[in-house]
């Protein structure tokens, strides 16, 4: 039996909502309620808050020395302790998206952003990559210590690019075979992750763009030695602005060495320790971290580790419900968690209800804490005000939802308060056959046998100060048109709010900016200017970020030299060809009409859009271009490449690709008419007697297609088209 504070509270919760009257039962629950051993494995507490000084029984290791054994370590930075325990980055040499590529980085101690004390951050500076005709190329200056940096600054070292690796971390013992003692009896690993804010977009963060949930951060033990295969545990959370909190338990989703299992279904400990997750800790001879949310970011970019920690939780459901992480938004109070299911088949459909409270929660008092208000699930079509958290892609493990606290408690989500958050398993999965160890009954002190499938998992959260500096998110205004209403909002970053927007310049006339961060208007007169944005926050400090703002007349848009192949109209009757040279227009059965142009009508396979005209043709040659003009019908911005061909009247497809040839990448706003161009080049000049488009773009109508315009450098100069309005 074990006695601790947070049962007390639990049983005070009790008699205030006066559920229990029986004292010997209220008593018994707190002699039985399942206890927490926590143990500090690393916390990061660097003396002086510098990496160099160490922190407990951990020194700090710069590259030309290997004290701890680290493989290539007299290379790199890593941390040791005296009986050779070591913690490391690992930089992976395979350069291939399944095992990594080469990166570039370092690890330093961060006091301004940390859960307590001080955190470790891990910087990723640049690496490799494949160009694209296939060779590996390196972008930036080869980095793998504090110390490179250091001597010649973090200008001088990173690519500014854009690469598609990450940088992860090791933790080893002094040998291969060693167990690491912090883990032993155990079936809990906790740490506090922070992600680079500029990892994800929780509007983009779902079914229809994703397909399912990402593998953003993972943890890979190695069980009974470090020279073996190793399991994955995997969570799905999105970088919300505030510390995540990651708890992975004895359950993993998969092991690098594979096996064939019924629904790819593990149980708690693994093949080798089933059933007995505090074995699984006991055996785990070492284990990496990896940040797959780095993954494609513009380095440099950092993420940060902080509260490394073990324990021992009782009475819990370790298999259908694994590997939870919350995170939370500090500015909107919205709240994102991830756990793994068991099962992934098309048929492993699963869901799960999600309470809080502001007291610990156990199988006694699940129903008597808290729904959430509003579950906002991956596949937006399951966001319901029930609590259900509902899995979008029954073929994989990962499951993904935010929410939000009821409104009266979320004035409470203040810095040092805490919420305690449980879910239950309420799936129904008659269709598949189910492991008989999840319907194992367990018996829990004070109430009895409950089959492990209906017991709770429990993480709790502590709402945790982020002192990131204030900045405005990278924005780029597109030129102004005279006539033209514009409207575009800034996002501020760090800080602390409530946050004032003002500007130090004068804007052009007709165009304003409110102190909430809009810049809009209805532009009267062509300018080209700099304007200076400042934001505020709520303790004083100030961001600032200078920014070109254009203003253009319509007739600037105009091209000369130009003629209509076709203007596309709202049905077959109103399209206007241009040219007696083209006499025919083609299009896809898919293909319809919408508005002023047109789009996929039936169905959403990009490759079913095509459109254009045919005839006698036209003698194309090098200085031409064509141009078809888009318009985005749509809620939110489209970015896509439009396909041409000036020999194929029909789909796009594998075998006559070579006659295809991509035009221009463009990103057109909600509501925006844009132009993609294809330039003749030495491979397309001659007669064609086809100019066909194939948008290639799961557009559901909308993305419209207005019109095609071929512009001639022998063209008349007076010959114009115009933007469209």
């Amino acid at each position: 039996m074990h006695f601790h504070k947070d049962n007390i509270i639990t049983i005070y919760q009790f008699f205030e909502r006066k559920i229990f009257t029986n004292t010997f039962y209220i008593l018994f629950i707190i002699l039985w309620s399942p206890s927490i051993f926590a143990e500090s494995l690393l916390n990061f507490d660097f003396k002086d808050h510098k990496i160099e000084n160490g922190f407990g029984k951990w020194s700090y290791s710069d590259k030309g020395t290997n004290p701890c054994n680290v493989y290539n370590g007299i290379n790199q930075s890593k941390l040791c302790t005296p009986d050779n325990f070591r913690f490391y980055i690992h930089f992976a040499n395979y350069n291939n998206h399944h095992m990594g590529w080469r990166r570039y980085g370092y690890i330093d101690a961060s006091s301004n952003i940390a859960v307590r004390g001080s955190a470790l951050k891990i910087v990723q500076t640049g690496g490799v990559y494949q160009n694209r005709l296939g060779k590996i190329v390196r972008s930036g200056k080869v980095v793998s210590s504090k110390s490179d940096v250091d001597d010649v600054g973090i200008d001088a070292v990173v690519s500014n690019r854009a690469l598609p690796g990450d940088l992860g971390v090791y933790y080893k013992t002094s040998n291969s075979t060693n167990k690491i003692p912090e883990l032993y009896g155990k079936n809990r690993l906790t740490l506090w992750l922070l992600m680079p804010k500029e990892s994800s977009d929780i509007k983009r963060y779902n079914k229809r763009v994703k397909g399912r949930p990402d593998s953003r951060f993972s943890w890979y033990p190695f069980i009974g030695t470090s020279k073996a295969a190793h399991y994955y545990h995997h969570i799905s959370n999105i970088a919300m602005g505030g510390w995540t909190k990651v708890q992975f338990d004895a359950h993993p989703s998969h092991n690098n060495a594979g096996n064939r299992r019924s629904y790819n279904a593990y149980n708690e400990g693994g093949k080798e320790y089933k059933g007995d997750g505090r074995s699984y800790f006991s055996n785990i001879a070492a284990f990496a971290f990896a940040s797959k949310a780095m993954r494609n970011l513009t380095s440099p970019v950092a993420y940060y580790i902080d509260e490394v920690e073990s324990s021992y939780v009782e009475y819990e459901n370790e298999e259908t419900i694994n590997n939870l992480a919350v995170g939370f938004n500090p500015y909107t109070k919205q709240f994102d968690i991830s756990l793994e299911d068991k099962y992934r088949c098309t048929k492993c459909k699963a869901q799960y209800e999600l309470r809080y409270s502001f007291f610990p929660i156990s199988n006694a008092n699940f129903k008597l804490s808290r729904k959430v208000k509003n579950v906002v699930n991956f596949n937006r079509r399951d966001n319901n005000n029930n609590g259900k958290i509902i899995k979008s892609a029954p073929g994989y493990n990962q499951i993904w939802a935010a929410f939000n606290l009821q409104n009266e408690d979320s004035f409470k989500l203040n810095i040092g308060s805490k919420v305690y958050f449980a879910l239950k398993d309420t799936s129904n999965r008659r269709s598949i056959n189910q492991d008989p160890l999840d319907f194992e009954k367990v018996s829990v002190p004070g109430i009895g046998g409950i089959r492990k499938i209906d017991l709770i998992k429990t993480i709790d959260y502590e709402i945790i100060e982020v002192h990131i500096p204030l900045s405005i998110e990278p924005i780029e205004i597109e030129t102004l048109v005279i006539g033209r209403k514009y409207m575009q909002i800034f996002t501020p970053y760090g800080g602390k709010p409530p946050y004032t927007f003002s500007t130090t310049s004068t804007l052009p006339p007709g165009i304003s900016l409110s102190n909430k961060g809009k810049i809009y208007g209805l532009p009267i007169e062509k300018t080209n200017t700099t304007i200076n944005i400042v934001v505020t926050d709520a303790i004083g400090n100030n961001a600032s970020k200078s920014l070109s703002l254009k203003v253009n007349d319509i007739s600037d848009y105009d091209i000369a030299k130009c003629v209509p192949l076709i203007d596309f109209g709202k049905n077959a009757d109103n399209n206007k060809i241009g040219l007696s040279a083209y006499t025919e227009v083609i299009k896809d059965v898919y293909t319809g009409y919408k508005k002023f142009g047109t789009t996929i009508t039936v169905g959403s396979n990009g490759h079913y859009n095509y459109q254009g005209v045919k005839g006698e043709g036209l003698d194309f040659e090098i200085g031409d271009s064509i141009r078809s003009v888009w318009f985005n019908d749509g809620k939110k911005a489209i970015t896509f490449k439009p396909f041409i061909s000036l020999s194929s009247s029909g789909r796009l497809n594998f075998r006559d690709s070579a006659n295809w040839h991509p035009m221009d990448s463009i990103t057109i706003k909600a509501n925006e008419f844009k132009a993609a161009t294809f330039d003749i080049t030495k491979s397309t000049v001659g007669r064609a007697k086809v100019v066909n488009i194939s948008a290639n773009f799961s557009n559901n109508r909308r993305l419209i297609l207005d019109k095609l315009e071929y512009v001639s450098h022998k063209g008349k100069v007076d010959n114009i088209c115009r933007l469209s309005l």
